[in-house]
């Protein structure tokens, strides 16, 4: 069987039900009109979409070429003359998603000093120390020097934070400045969740596992193998060696040793995670340069803080950047004393409308739309671009073509007439969007937040919630 389908975007007026599913409603004029023709136009096995929808999703999916179609009696149903088309191919994978965010750095307004800033930290990172008149690596930390191995020196260990509120685009600076860094860089990068905040070491935890691959599905002996491989590659005395591969064997596992908790102390298996961590990430580097990012350190948990904090202050000769992302906390602010902060501040109202422009691609009317929403997101991104999402699936935006063929963002003066009141916080506009999902999706979203934070797909694919959505 071959279809021909014609897709557009219109305005519903009606009611939802407790589900959230609109009931009696009823679609506004031109929108059936839009659909006939497009619908009569499309070529068998063909999927055309009309440009204004096609602005909205264009990021989702692969297009080809399709006509511009000339509309008769477009006047008397109020349509423009002319619909742009465009021809849906394929959805794009989630690798090509995300080489597709990678590729649009003008979604990133008003943070080049910022970027500029991890750019230079990194460069930091991998130029070689230079040397004294005694041939000696030069040093500005009072830590003594503690090197990890016998390799000539490859960099130093160097550290950020970024620092800034909820929504203010901490992790979209990161991930921007992660897509730049040059291919042979290793990125490890990990979430704290609010869930673990409390369990000991498991921040660490994720970062032995993002590292290695090793996890709670692995037996003690399966990850110390791993674990003693990467070691290999520094100058350990033996003796040491498997104490520290035990170690980080019981950490990334979730497994212990019998008996190994009562023979060592505390805070001697303390030092013995620290210095294994150490001559990991030492390993690692060797390599090939070496970028962390810890984002969410505000919910990590107090042991992994102190030992990042420890493995801060000292001074390696290998290519090491690390970046922590974390919100204003007295909690964490005694761990990133003294490291160079990075702070996010709002964007100014000129930056905030070339942010609406880029995520759009219109440039007309958007000055005239925002001047009502900056002074409720106060500078905030996320919050912005929340906010003209919203409005435009409710239909209070709409973008709209010119006799010119420029597109333009309109205010629906009929939408405006339902008196639909504007979120006044961030949190109040994100409860606005989730109350708007249907129940499959509210078990969804329920159970994340039971899991916390992000979770592997053969986790999600076991999720309660998943099963009940598929049934």
């Amino acid at each position: 069987m071959t279809a021909a389908i014609g897709i557009v975007r219109g305005i519903a007026a009606g009611e939802r039900d407790v589900q959230g599913h609109l009931v009696d409603h009823l679609l506004q004029e031109p929108v059936t009109f839009l659909a006939d023709r497009l619908g009569r136009r499309t070529p068998l096995g063909k999927s055309w979409v009309a440009g204004g929808l096609y602005r909205l999703v264009r990021r989702d999916f692969r297009w080809g070429d399709a006509p511009t179609l000339e509309l008769e009696d477009a006047e008397v149903h109020g349509a423009p003359r002319t619909m742009r088309t465009y021809s849906l191919l394929r959805p794009l994978t989630r690798e090509e998603r995300a080489v597709e965010m990678a590729l649009a750095p003008n979604d990133l307004v008003g943070r080049d000093a910022e970027r500029a800033d991890l750019h230079a930290a990194y460069h930091r990172a991998v130029t070689p120390l230079a040397k004294d008149t005694d041939g000696v690596p030069e040093r500005s930390s009072s830590v003594p020097p503690r090197p990890i191995s016998t390799a000539a020196a490859k960099g130093r260990l160097v550290s950020r934070a970024v620092i800034g509120e909820m929504g203010i685009g901490k992790t979209a600076l990161v991930a921007t400045f992660l897509s730049e860094l040059p291919r042979d860089t290793r990125v490890l990068s990990i979430e704290c969740s609010p869930i673990k905040s409390e369990i000991p070491l498991a921040v660490l935890c994720d970062l032995l596992r993002e590292a290695t691959g090793v996890g709670v599905e692995h037996s003690l002996d399966e990850a110390a193998a791993v674990f003693r491989g990467l070691l290999g590659q520094v100058s350990i005395r033996s003796q040491s060696s498997e104490r520290l591969v035990t170690r980080l064997a019981e950490v990334a596992t979730g497994k212990q040793v019998q008996g190994a908790a009562e023979e060592e102390g505390g805070h001697y298996r303390r030092d013995v995670l620290l210095l294994g961590v150490r001559y990991l990430l030492g390993a690692l580097a060797l390599e090939q340069p070496l970028v962390i990012v810890v984002d969410g350190l505000s919910w990590a948990d107090r042991s992994s803080l102190e030992l990042v904090h420890e493995l801060l202050k000292r001074d390696e000769n290998l290519a090491i950047l690390v970046v922590l992302v974390t919100r204003p906390d007295e909690r964490v602010g005694q761990f990133v004393e003294g490291l160079v902060r990075i702070e996010l501040r709002g964007l100014s109202p000129e930056e905030q409308v070339r942010l609406v422009e880029a995520r759009l691609g219109v440039r007309d009317g958007v000055a005239a739309v925002c001047a009502e929403l900056l002074p409720r997101v106060a500078g905030n991104p996320f919050f912005l671009l929340e906010m003209v999402d919203a409005l435009l699936e409710r239909g209070t935006l709409e973008i709209v073509e010119r006799p010119d063929g420029r597109h333009e963002l309109h205010r629906n003066e009929r939408a405006i007439d339902r008196g639909e009141a504007l979120p006044s916080t961030l949190e109040q506009l994100i409860g606005d969007r989730l109350r708007e999902l249907p129940p499959s999706e509210h078990d969804v979203v329920d159970w994340l937040a039971v899991a916390g934070g992000r979770c592997s797909r053969p986790t999600s694919s076991r999720s309660p919630a998943r099963t009940a959505t598929r049934r």
